[in-house]
């Protein structure tokens, strides 16, 4: 995957297309068999940042093409077929059908993608990491739950150079999904792009801005807003116990003493929780910028969800094609604020594509979380 791909979004042409799960020969040889393609009313898909997506299809059965599509779905059973999604013949998602819903006139098809698969594992091998680096944790437990029998999720995962201890236990019975996750709330960052997973210390898929968004390439306007409710100037993690706990802040007199606590009960050391303990506190060191949708305005999260995102709709004119929409990646946004126009990063969390009769893309942007001054929005003083 390359890091910047040059190009505007432009309009997406979609097709839908069934075909079985990979079969895995003994000579390493993988064979997809396409059973079939489907005319929709509706698609959906979506990327997430240390989360696993979801998309979903609304097939008419009434109507012209409705025998040909009856006659694929008739065969089709969750988690034995796959869901792919072409962008201008281009795939842009893949994953197992999970739910498959009939009413009358229309068949609902609802999938995840291939991550779905460590959130119905749980370990067979007994580990003990001690001062290992997380990114090492991290593709042993995907090696693992694989190992199980293999799903055909590839890995491209980097070193995060933050070293910590973990236990993985056969009689806990935590998914494999559970422990990925703690592990990306402490220093590690995953996403999944069709059949690849990237991972790595905050660097999925890369540090350099993918695009630089100005105020005319999104719809409907936006929003910026600046948040004290979720800012902290001390960070405390709560481990396995009081070894596993730490504190990370700085004296700051311009906005107070603001504590904020987290509990992760899979961090087993001090420095795994010291490092998440810093990684949040570098996002919330100050009020936090959020920038959105005024149409999108999500409402009742919590102070702690660092993963709540603001929703931004894009033009087609948007200088950044759908392939370097991974989250993880940076934007660089220059638009207008105040009567004036200013600069700052935005982190993509998530990507939601909706079409009906239109397409409709959605970028989830969050704070950068960085030591980096110019990096975490507009400046309070």
């Amino acid at each position: 995957m390359a890091n910047v791909v040059s190009g505007r979004l432009g309009a997406g042409a979609y097709r839908v297309q069934i075909q079985h799960r990979p079969r895995y020969g003994s000579q390493g040889t993988t064979q997809v068999g396409n059973h079939g393609e489907l005319k929709t009313t509706r698609i959906f898909w979506s990327r997430n940042l240390d989360e696993t997506s979801e998309a979903s299809v609304v097939v008419p059965v009434t109507g012209i093409g409705a025998q040909t599509c009856c006659d694929i779905l008739r065969d089709v059973i969750p988690l034995v077929h796959e869901l792919v999604i072409y962008r201008n013949d281009v795939p842009v998602w893949i994953g197992p059908i999970i739910t498959m819903t009939y009413t009358d006139d229309e068949v609902r098809i609802e999938a995840k993608d291939l991550t779905w698969w460590l959130n119905h594992r749980v370990p067979r091998v007994a580990r003990n990491f001690q001062q290992s680096d997380l990114s090492t944790i991290f593709t042993t437990l995907i090696n693992d739950a694989q190992d199980i029998e293999y799903f055909g999720l590839l890995t491209d995962i980097n070193p995060s150079n933050i070293l910590g201890d973990r236990e993985i236990k056969i009689n806990e019975y935590k998914y494999f999904g559970d422990h990925i996750r703690e592990l990306g709330r402490t220093g590690i960052d995953w996403t999944v792009y069709l059949r690849k997973m990237y991972a790595g210390g905050y660097t999925v898929p890369n540090g350099t801005p993918i695009a630089t968004l100005k105020s005319s390439h999104f719809k409907n306007g936006y929003e910026i807003a600046l948040r004290g409710d979720i800012m902290c100037s001390n960070a405390i993690v709560k481990g396995s116990g009081e070894i596993a706990t730490a504190e990370w802040g700085v004296e700051n007199h311009q906005f107070g003493h603001v504590d904020s606590v987290w509990e992760e009960s899979g961090i087993k050391d001090y420095n795994s929780a010291l490092q998440a303990a810093k990684t949040r506190w570098d996002m919330l060191r100050k009020p936090v910028l959020f920038f959105r949708n005024p149409r999108k305005l999500e409402t009742g999260f919590a102070a702690d969800e660092l993963s709540s995102t603001n929703v931004a709709i894009l033009t087609q004119d948007a200088p950044v094609v759908i392939e370097s929409l991974i989250p993880g990646a940076t934007v660089s946004l220059d638009v207008d604020y105040l009567c004036q126009q200013v600069q700052f990063l935005m982190r993509l969390k998530r990507v939601s594509v909706t079409v009906e009769n239109n397409e409709s893309v959605e970028l989830g942007l969050i704070p950068v979380g960085t030591s980096n001054e110019e990096a975490t929005g507009i400046g309070v003083s």
